[in-house]
């Protein structure tokens, strides 16, 4: 009876203190962990990044897939493998694939578009290396582009909608870390986002029209405007790429089966604004192009792996040249991109 009474004056004592339930509570917590708890087997992203830190910079390959997932590798790990070999594969989910490849510092932060007109912005060192991560404030959106944020130079953002539709906006409107970033017509979608760090961009379509205009001929306008004609269409062609090409000595298009070529740049004139631009090949379906020197790699994303080949392995051919095979497709699967590294 005595040990009981004492357990019950210590048990009230503890109850009608508040410093010494915590602490009643917490010795319980520690017992529980101890006993069955195990590390966390989910990776937490830390959004928000200490500008002290020293962090190794590496350069780094982002691939960002249909479903808003982000994987991360470092350049060195991709050998430069022969062309018409299959490449690299990813363990992806059912249905999933890389929809498009960039090539950073880990140290760079990046803003991220989705072709409903979002934009978000992540520092580029939160995407653990080799594993799957889910972009912040993306959820149910499908990523389109994403750029490198170069915060020492103002530059202006081109926008290049399915449809044709273009503009150029300052950089420095996109403040944020998430809202939106152009205002698209029903049906709109955006293709791409182009850093204006030159003076000519291209655009190409499905069906391998290309259109090469100055930077200046472009509308300014601002973050939450629309874009206006850039390239005229016929009613079932769309917009698949755009891309600065400036000093490039090379345009490499590929299609969804994977034929590309190499196209010097020289023969590929400026046109005006709304023009419906000139052939680049006698393929039916063009996925992507991309810019290329002699020196340069170039990295071909399917829907199940990707090859990183040496530029110069490509043909150099004629504007109205067929492409030649540069991956080998296994059954179902398909390019979706093109990039230089």
């Amino acid at each position: 009876h005595q040990n009981l009474q004492i357990e019950i004056e210590r048990i009230e004592a503890i109850l009608s203190n508040q410093v010494l339930l915590n602490e009643e509570i917490k010795k319980d917590l520690v017992t529980i962990m101890n006993k069955i708890g195990d590390g966390r087997r989910t990776k937490i992203m830390q959004l928000e990044s200490n500008e002290d830190e020293i962090i190794e910079e590496k350069e780094v390959v982002v691939n960002y897939t249909n479903m808003g997932n982000v994987y991360t590798t470092e350049t060195s790990s991709l050998y430069t493998g022969r062309r018409r070999t299959v490449g690299t594969k990813f363990k992806l989910d059912k249905d999933e694939f890389i929809y498009d490849t960039l090539v950073c510092k880990n140290t760079n932060k990046i803003i991220f578009f989705s072709e409903n007109g979002k934009y978000t912005i992540v520092s580029a060192n939160t995407f653990p290396i080799e594993q799957k991560s889910i972009l912040p404030d993306c959820k149910g959106e499908h990523i389109v582009a994403a750029t490198v944020i170069n915060e020492k130079s103002d530059i202006d953002l081109i926008f290049v909608t399915q449809l044709g539709n273009m503009k150029r906006t300052p950089l420095s409107e996109y403040t944020s870390r998430s809202s939106i970033a152009i205002n698209l017509k029903e049906n709109e979608k955006i293709v791409s986002v182009v850093p204006a760090y030159g003076d000519k961009i291209m655009v190409l379509t499905k069906s391998g029209m290309y259109l090469k205009l100055k930077v200046s001929d472009i509308t300014k306008a601002s973050r939450k405007s629309g874009g206006v004609r850039g390239i005229k269409l016929d009613s079932t062609d769309v917009v698949v790429s755009a891309h600065m090409v400036d000093n490039a000595p090379y345009i490499i298009p590929i299609t969804v089966e994977g034929k590309a070529k190499r196209v010097s740049n020289c023969l590929i004139g400026t046109g005006n604004k709304g023009n419906k631009g000139t052939r680049i090949g006698t393929e039916k379906e063009y996925v992507d192009f991309t810019v290329a020197n002699e020196n340069s790699d170039v990295l071909i994303t399917t829907t199940v792996s990707q090859l990183r080949i040496e530029a110069f392995n490509l043909s150099v051919l004629s504007r109205n040249a067929a492409g030649t095979s540069s991956i080998k497709l296994p059954a179902g699967a398909k390019v979706v991109k093109i990039s230089s590294i």
